[in-house]
């Protein structure tokens, strides 16, 4: 009853994020986002301190008041930077006779998109949500007892996945800020289906790609190398070391079909990929319900990595289809996977060369990762597999636009 309170303001807030990541205004995002996890963590804090000793109930109650608190907080927050957006909209728009031009028929294009977006959401959540139920009673049918099965279960999906993720966290905002910059090239292009005319679109496109296999790899190879050390600093557990190390080949999969995802949606293809979606959500249903009993956790493993591999190749083949990109294979994924080993090495042997310097502990692995990661960047720049013009067409996606441009995008919500 708690949480459903939070979804009206959690909702308006979702739209409020949404407008101002088209009007190019990223950092009002990210005051919000930093607002409400401070707010959700401090709440939370203060009423564990108060509840705690009353039992696990009152923790778990604890926590989601804070959560409630975190998004009440964030829809305010966002009415105030709306309200404030909209006034000083009005003080440069050009007459009442064209805001209503431009806004007629805004409602019936955002319930096109919307209405069928929804549906299939709902739909990938329910299967999501039957997958999860699914998982530990199919360890439980491989022979491990109920303790055994949850356990398993709570270190993939609440150590390693996560871990994996984390690094995606810059490359989510990088993502967001793809669709507006996407929809314009596609909305100033002649061909609705083609970006031939607004080569600009094109360009975005085609850096952005080779940014995220760039950045896929490089975090693959850390995940590979320093897996067991990981899951040592991380979780003191060796398990999660192991499945830190099997499941580091993901993240080069997940991270480019996070980014291909953002193209679509730019590209208006978001209900391909939300058919990709639910397909991919099924398909993993039925081999958890058949495979799961019969290997235990490992084909839940293979799972994961045959998932990723088939819903990036749909999204991809969707992409090439619909925008005319060029493919280096030997820039884009031979020469970084190259670049990737050859770090790993160079960071090894300076890390064992300074081991006395670092206990194996945090610092250890940090001093790791950082070098892995220069090391990585300086092979990429030599062997030529990023530019100048890739980090001026990154920058740009940061950059606010022209006032005549955020000033259509102001327009949408005419009347707040």
């Amino acid at each position: 009853r708690l949480l459903a309170l939070s979804l009206p303001p959690l909702a308006f807030a979702n739209v409020c994020n949404g407008y101002f990541t088209a009007c190019r205004s990223a950092y009002k995002n990210a005051i919000l986002g930093i607002t409400c996890e401070c707010v959700r963590m401090g709440t939370s804090i203060l009423l564990l301190r108060l509840w705690l000793h009353r039992g696990t109930q009152y923790a778990c109650l604890a926590l989601a008041g804070g959560n409630c608190a975190a998004e009440v907080s964030d829809a305010l927050l966002c009415a105030i930077l709306l309200i404030y957006a909209r006034r000083s909209e009005r003080r440069k728009a050009h007459s009442r006779t064209n805001t209503a031009q431009t806004t007629a028929g805004v409602t019936r294009r955002l319930l096109r998109v919307s209405l069928p977006i929804a549906c299939t959401a709902y739909v990938r959540s329910a299967l999501l949500t039957l997958e999860h139920i699914l998982i530990p009673l199919g360890l439980r049918q491989s022979g491990d007892s109920a303790a055994q099965a949850l356990a398993a279960y709570g270190t993939v999906h609440g150590m390693v996945l996560p871990a994996i993720l984390y690094p995606m966290a810059f490359l989510s905002a990088f993502a967001a800020l793809l669709v507006p910059e996407l929809a314009e090239g596609l909305e100033m292009s002649e061909d609705a289906r083609v970006l031939t005319v607004r080569l600009d679109a094109n360009a975005t496109t085609g850096y952005s790609w080779t940014y995220e296999i760039n950045n896929g790899i490089g975090v693959c190879g850390v995940f590979l190398c320093c897996a067991p050390l990981l899951g040592h600093v991380l979780y003191d557990s060796q398990q999660a070391g192991y499945y830190l190390h099997a499941l580091g080949i993901l993240t080069p999969l997940m991270y480019l079909d996070h980014i291909v995802d953002a193209m679509l949606k730019g590209l208006d293809e978001q209900l391909a990929s939300m058919r990709y979606n639910i397909l991919d959500a099924a398909l993993c249903v039925l081999a958890v319900y058949f495979l799961l009993p019969r290997f235990g956790i490992r084909a839940y493993l293979w799972i994961l990595i045959g998932s990723e591999l088939f819903n990036l190749s749909l999204s991809v083949s969707r992409l090439l289809r619909v925008v005319r990109m060029p493919l280096h294979p030997i820039r884009q994924i031979a020469l970084p996977v190259l670049c990737s080993v050859a770090a790993q090495y160079v960071a090894c042997g300076i890390m064992h060369f300074c081991e006395k310097l670092f206990s194996y502990g945090f610092w250890s692995l940090f001093f790791l990762v950082c070098t892995s990661l220069t090391v990585y960047t300086a092979f990429l720049r030599l062997c030529g597999c990023i530019g100048v013009e890739d980090l001026a067409v990154f920058c740009r996606l940061f950059r606010k636009k022209d006032k005549p441009q955020r000033r259509n995008a102001h327009r949408i919500l005419p009347h707040f």
